[in-house]
């Protein structure tokens, strides 16, 4: 499964946060980036940081989660 995700000059700007669909990053063993075109036609793309932040698959309660998604607002 992949999703894709257009970096747009509004979300770099709110500090790049992306949120992304759990479904698809249930079972991750390797993440492919694929960095199509630059941030505003520039020739080189710098990537300074990149994080993900999640839940180990043998720790996860998915009614914990659901509970945790219903009580914030993005």
């Amino acid at each position: 499964a992949t999703q894709q995700i257009e970096m747009t000059k509004e979300i770099y700007e709110r500090g790049g946060v992306v949120n992304l669909r759990y479904v698809r990053f249930q079972n991750v063993n390797s993440l492919s980036i694929f960095v199509a075109d630059n941030l505003g036609d520039d020739d080189v793309t710098a990537i300074s940081q990149l994080a993900f932040i999640g839940t180990a698959i043998n720790s996860a309660n998915v009614s914990d989660i659901r509970q945790g998604e219903e009580g914030h607002s993005h």
